[in-house]
């Protein structure tokens, strides 16, 4: 049983964050799923496995998808199309039903940091990271080193400078926006 739906009706993903409304009904679906994955699930009754997965179907039944035609099969096309890959799918082991998870960027405290990173304990791994982050903020990164604020991680991106797609664009898995990048 969902509780507290009545926020979910209110929320607009178009006034979460800075940039506007979105540019399409994948975009507005994307960010609200962000939302309810990342921070929200449990204020929304939500049961939030440890690995971070919610059942698709508890998902789909807040009210702000009413009306929206937005079933499993729209959810499945949204985490293929997205380029960021934000998102997984899953059946998980001795369960019949699609789970959902954000990948990244989790406020709730009761999703384990085990299951959603991988440990890198070889530096050659991983030759280089990148976070993507804002101008304003770097004097403060600087001084103070990169921290994950109200999250309960920094998320980083493993990225080969020697490929040509890398050069000149925005790196997978940092926001469009960032107008810097920290490369670890």
């Amino acid at each position: 049983m969902v509780k507290h739906n009545a926020w979910a009706r209110q929320a607009r993903p178009m006034t979460l964050r800075q940039g506007g409304p979105p540019a399409s009904e994948d975009e507005s679906v994307s960010k609200f799923l962000s939302l309810v994955l990342r921070h929200n699930a449990v204020k929304l009754g939500l049961t939030v496995r440890p690995d971070g997965y919610v059942l698709l179907s508890e998902v789909l039944g807040l009210s702000w998808f009413e009306g929206r035609g937005v079933g499993e099969e729209e959810i499945k096309g949204l985490v293929d199309r997205n380029a960021k890959k934000r998102f997984g799918l899953c059946i998980p082991e001795g369960e019949e039903e699609l789970h959902i998870r954000a990948h990244q960027g989790h406020t709730i405290c009761n999703v384990e940091d085990a299951s959603l990173l991988r440990e890198v304990t070889d530096a050659t791994e991983l030759p280089v990271l990148c976070h993507g982050t804002f101008s304003h903020l770097w004097p403060k990164i600087q001084t103070e080193g990169l921290r994950a604020m109200k999250r309960n991680h920094i998320h980083c991106v493993a990225v080969d400078l020697a490929d040509p797609v890398n050069q000149g664009r925005v790196l997978s898995g940092t926001r469009g926006e960032s107008d810097v990048i920290v490369y670890i």
